[in-house]
C-alpha cells in the first residue's frame, strides 16, 4: 500500500485574500508539480491531482460546491 499524502492546508487570510500565483507556484514545485506555461487554474487542479483529490478548482457552478475541507475553497468560490 503507499502513502497517501495528507490533504493542503492553506493559511487562513483575512477577508478572503486570493493566494497570488507566486504562492501557487512555490506549492505546486513543494508538491512535485512543473508549473511552467500553466495557468493558476491549471497547477491548483495538479496539485488537487498529486493529493489524491479531484481537480475541480474554478469549475463550481453558481457559487456552489460541496467540499467543505478543501483547502482551496476561498479562493475558488466567487466572493458572496
Amino acid at each position: 500500500m503507499g502513502r497517501v499524502p495528507a490533504p493542503l492546508r492553506l493559511p487562513q487570510y483575512p477577508g478572503g485574500e486570493i493566494v497570488k500565483i507566486q504562492a501557487v507556484r512555490a506549492i505546486a514545485k513543494e508538491k512535485g508539480v512543473i508549473p511552467r506555461k500553466m495557468s493558476k487554474r491549471e497547477i491548483v487542479r495538479a496539485i488537487q491531482e498529486m493529493e489524491g483529490n479531484f481537480p475541480c478548482f474554478g469549475t463550481a457552478r453558481d457559487g456552489y460546491c460541496d467540499r467543505e475541507d478543501c483547502a482551496w475553497r476561498e479562493d475558488c468560490l466567487p466572493p458572496m
